[in-house]
């Protein structure tokens, strides 16, 4: 027999919960939650209140105007303003009032005679909530004591047991109660008589099932009994409930152990290679071709676990690359990581044998290949540099790396724990094996409170058991689309690579799927979607083509059968659509599989009817979800969020004419680094904005950028990027994946290469950025508009050319930050002012499409506009960006990338002494006879002190150097060679902290002088050998300092 909302109501029940006070004071069985049988017409019973048991849906069986008949229903007064939505026409109204316990007052006139329907969110029962418990009793009471079976036990000593004392004789009392602990509860109850007797304790029929062996080892049946003091409840009519709340879903905390970390060696990029193996190439601009053997020393470690070491060859004409330039074997030995480099010649020069000051050594990766021919120094991935202004690199090297931390993730239940941890490590690594665009990010709705990292529902790939992970990153300066980061830029004054920022993410799994009772989803029925399969799909095919995608949403559940039974027929999770294909989670809700699916079958769309059960096993993350974790789902209102991630661009030619809106509902969670699958007219899939531009005149492929009318012009924004969410922020991380370039694409010395921002041109790429915020027009209005805000722009870069305007934003991955207005208000956009003669814009598209703030922004949140204005002259499709993520919260946190290049000063005339102290660090450990013994502990660092004169025709290149070099805090290194010993130097890296300018009188030149603080040092002889073990302090060789080989 169907299970109807007669069956739901706790009829007769002894014990029933409410959300109010009032409601439980009131006691109307038809306003309190639910149970899933009660048995009363002779069905099983199930005396579970869960939040499955939560929902209400019928079918209308009269058509009266603005009503909701259902005989078979049995509506209560606490559903009075809840929504009701039509599921045959997909209408919704509200619930105005409530006529009788079969008739439902509404706000608009949605319903017709055999039409279905299901109440929206009729109530939830969750753990960390606190509902009302009304105890009844046939007799008159002067206490009820109840043991809520949260304890350890149910002993007198590991219980958790609450007494309630009643002022007078009653027959009912009302008490809250809050629980923490997951899975099934079984409450026990008895009851104090006016005379002070205790009767026996009365549990659910399914508590001796669970056990009762800490108060009653004997076997206990149901009813009376008269050996026990524990009494089980009737299991055909039940009239005391177990409780089931649902799990609240654990939190992530992300720590890490420093914020700023120095570019590396990325390894991860050899796991997206096959057969991978590396190789060595300088890209050099001027002087003698460089070619010379035994110039870097690789310690690697190749896929079979053995350790090698190589010394390899250095080149700058790619047509010369061969075996000597490279580790591993074609056909036999693979690279799986390297874990250290070294420069084994330190003399600087642009000489066949020797580096020039800032010269590069890349180490790319590639597919197993003979390397000449084959390898791609524009394409092919980097996975580490060192020159000599940064000759030693290792993975064990300290500020290289970085831990990120998630041991303080919590769970809110206390008989919950965590298990799985995932890390988005800013990698961009949502990219499918083939190397297109593929999901980082997987929708979680409506099981989840947000989105999933790594992939959709149940198949997550980056999952692991510990709760920290090493991060090692690079900064790379070509345009790959198998590195982690590309198209960085080098400054042609500090020659360094700009600061790049990464924002690492967290998401911890709990183990509430193991302690759960209730089913994580529930389905009703399935309807004909109108599409059929346009394949045959095998077992394990996740990317199913259909004849009309058009019928389907991300977040549908989908089977080729009517039948909702998952040990029959498979259920299927939509979580991404490209036209007509499907990408679905195989399996899903437990079900069976099916390998025997045909093109042209049918494909329905299953129903849940408003059934959602305890489902809530990952931990928030920020999500720019419209709808999909707000509306429709039975959870505490703490558990909704939306988000609304819009992106606008003029259609007009040149910035001008009307706007092109476009949701990036999907986009955002591709979160990958390669974009593909898009054209002039389509644009790049999983991209923001950027890329390739529309080539029809007065269009827009919806991710293009449209630039200014004049080339000299940046003064207003042609794009626009709308960001809502349901809470403040005022951090948001825009990851770049520009495909600027600063590679040679020539074989031959001299050739035209950009290298350098300078070469980049900085006077013809210009972006502007702008930021506007949602506010009332003034402090006492009623009427709303967008209020300009001033920020930080963590995504230009600063460089000391003389064409540069100082309008390079969108140039690397970085954040935009500012103070948080006070008054920012939530609005919807119908309570906007917009106006698109008067920035920032109009909300209606002028494509006359209804994909803008209009039709989606419905709901009130905080609103924040980011103007992106761009001159006509610059490279419009190489900026891309392909993710924006805000992080004002406990699971994300930015690290900053920093290049540890050091510039070379040993152009700088120094006419002043050089001075120094070499000082070791010592612990002096003395006797009662006053005898001494110093040991050495360490090595302490220092300082060098020099300085030159300011010469009329040398001011641009030296001394305006240095002032730069100390004003940005750029790293340099300074070569001295040692006097009487011929051919040997010590190289000093480090800082200039101070520099003094002294301008005397008369006709005599302006002197400067110079504080370094020097970080290490290195020594080498006149071969460019090293002197020693390697980098050290200043005052000498580090004691017990780690290394790969020895």
């Amino acid at each position: 027999m169907a299970t109807t909302m007669v069956d739901q109501i706790a009829t007769d029940f002894v014990l029933k919960v409410y959300e109010t006070k009032a409601l439980a004071e009131e006691g109307n069985d038809l306003n309190a939650l639910y149970v899933f049988n009660n048995g009363r017409d002779g069905d099983t019973a199930d005396e579970l209140v869960s939040n499955g048991g939560q929902f209400i849906n019928g079918t209308d069986t009269s058509g009266t105007s603005s009503k909701l008949t259902d005989t078979a229903a049995r509506f209560g007064t606490r559903l009075v303003g809840k929504t009701v939505k039509n599921t045959t026409d997909s209408t919704e109204a509200t619930i105005t009032g409530r006529d009788s316990k079969t008739v439902l007052s509404l706000s608009a006139d949605i319903m017709a005679s055999g039409e279905s329907y299901h109440i929206e969110d009729p109530g939830f029962y969750y753990t960390f909530q606190k509902y009302f418990y009304r105890f009844e009793s046939t007799d008159p009471v002067i206490g009820f004591i109840v043991d809520w079976d949260d304890g350890e036990d149910n002993s007198p000593e590991k219980a958790n047991r609450q007494t309630i004392m009643l002022d007078s004789p009653a027959f009912y009392a009302v008490v809250s109660h809050t629980y923490t602990t997951h899975g099934n509860h079984f409450p026990m109850v008895r009851t104090i008589n006016p005379e002070g007797f205790y009767s026996k304790w009365y549990v659910p029929f399914d508590a001796a099932a669970a056990g009762l062996n800490s108060i009653e080892t004997q076997t206990l049946s149901t009813g009376q009994n008269d050996f026990s003091k524990v009494s089980l409840d009737n299991s055909a009519q039940p009239r005391i409930p177990s409780f089931g709340p649902a799990n609240m879903p654990p939190v992530g905390v992300l720590k890490l152990d420093r914020n700023k970390v120095y570019s590396c060696i990325d390894n991860d990029i050899f796991s997206n290679i096959t057969n991978p193996v590396a190789y060595a190439f300088v890209e050099r601009e001027s002087g003698t071709e460089l070619a010379v053997d035994d110039l870097l020393e690789v310690v690697w470690e190749d896929t079979e676990g053995n350790l090698q070491t190589s010394s390899i060859a250095g080149t700058s004409d790619k047509s010369d690359l061969a075996a000597k330039h490279t580790i591993g074997t074609v056909g036999s030995v693979y690279v799986k990581r390297i874990l250290s480099l070294k420069i084994k010649i330190l003399t600087e020069g642009n000489a066949a044998g020797t580096l020039a000051a800032d010269e590069r050594i890349k180490i790319y990766a590639m597919a197993t290949a003979a390397v000449a021919g084959n390898c791609n120094v524009t394409s092919d991935p980097i996975v580490s540099m060192v020159s000599l202004g940064n000759p030693y690199l290792s993975l064990d090297r300290p500020g290289f790396s970085i831990t990120a931390d998630g041991s303080q993730s919590q769970t809110r239940c206390s008989n919950v724990s965590l298990n799985k941890y995932i890390f988005d490590e800013g990698k961009l690594l949502g990219a499918a094996a083939d190397g297109t665009a593929g999901l980082a990010y997987g929708p979680g709705h409506p099981e989840q409170v947000s989105d999933i990292i790594g992939a959709s529902l149940g198949t997550n790939n980056y999952t692991q058991s510990d709760s920290f992970k090493k991060l090692y990153y690079t900064l790379s300066p070509n345009a790959s689309a198998l590195a982690h980061g590309a198209g960085q830029f080098i400054d042609s004054t500090t020659a360094r690579i700009f600061d790049e920022e990464r924002l690492i993410k967290l998401q911890v799994i709990d183990s509430s799927a193991s302690t759960r009772t209730d089913s994580s989803r529930y389905f009703g029925s399935g309807a004909d979607s109108g599409s059929n399969f346009a394949e045959d799909v095998d077992g394990s095919e996740v990317e199913i083509d259909v004849d009309d995608g058009t019928n389907f949403n991300v977040g549908d559940t989908i089977s080729r059968s009517a039948t909702v039974d998952a040990t029959t027929h498979e259920q299927m999770y939509i979580s991404a659509i490209d036209t007509n294909t499907l990408t679905v989670v195989r399996q899903y809700n437990s079900s069976v599989a099916d390998s025997d699916i045909s093109s042209g079958d049918d494909i329905f769309t299953l129903n849940d009817n408003g059934q959602l059960g305890d489902s809530c096993t990952h931990s928030f993350i920020e999500h720019w979800e419209t709808s999909g974790y707000a509306d429709n789902i039975v959870r505490p209102t703490s558990l909704h969020s939306r988000g609304l991630l819009m992106y606008a661009t003029t259609i007009g030619d040149a910035g001008t004419g009307a706007l092109k809106w476009r949701s990036v509902d999907q986009d955002y969670r591709f979160n990958t680094r390669v974009t593909t699958g898009g054209n002039n007219n389509t644009g790049e899939v999983g991209l923001i904005f950027g890329g390739v531009t529309d080539g029809d005149s007065g269009q827009s492929n919806g991710t293009e950028l449209s630039a200014e009318v004049t080339a000299t012009t940046v003064n207003s924004p042609q794009n626009y990027l709308l960001m809502c969410r349901t809470d403040k922020f005022n951090k948001v991380h825009l990851r770049m994946n520009n495909s600027f370039t600063s590679q040679a694409e020539s074989n031959a010395v001299n050739a035209v290469q950009n290298t350098t921002v300078g070469s980049i041109d900085p006077s013809r790429e210009k972006v502007k950025l702008f930021l506007w915020y949602t506010a009332r027009t003034s402090p006492t209005a009623s009427t709303y508009a967008w209020k300009p805000l001033a920020f930080e722009d963590g995504t230009s870069i600063r460089t000391f050319t003389s064409g540069d305007l100082e309008m390079n934003s969108l140039m690397k991955t970085g954040s935009i930050t500012f103070d948080m207005p006070q008054d920012w208000v939530k609005v919807k956009s119908e309570n906007l002012t917009w106006d698109n003669a008067n920035r920032p814009l109009s909300d209606e598209d002028g494509a006359s499409g209804t994909d803008d703030p209009a039709a989606k922004w419905t709901e009130q949140m905080y609103g924040l506009m980011l103007g992106i204005s761009v001159g006509s002259d610059s490279s419009l499709d190489k900026y891309k960006c392909v993710s924006v993520q805000t992080y004002n919260n406990s699971h994300s946190q930015p690290v900053t990338v920093i290049d540890p290049h050091h510039k070379s000063i040993n152009d700088i005339g120094v006419t002043q002494n050089l001075s120094y102290i070499r000082k070791g660090s010592y612990i002096n450990i003395t006797d009662r006879l006053g005898r001494s013994e110093l040991r050495k502990i360490g090595a302490a660092g220092g300082s060098i002190k020099f300085g030159g004169i300011e010469l009329s025709a040398n001011y641009s290149t030296q001394k305006k150097l240095i002032n730069i070099y100390q004003r940005e805090g750029t790293p340099v290194y300074y070569d001295i060679q040692r006097a009487g010993r011929s051919g040997e130097y010590i190289r000093f890296f480090g800082v200039i902290t101070q520099m003094s300018e002294d301008y005397p009188v008369g006709m005599q030149h302006p002197k400067f002088g110079v504080t370094m603080q020097v970080t290490h040092v290195c020594e080498y002889n006149s071969s460019g050998a090293w002197i020693g073990k390697g980098l050290r302090s200043l005052g000498g060789e580090l004691i017990d300092e780690t290394a790969f080989t020895s």
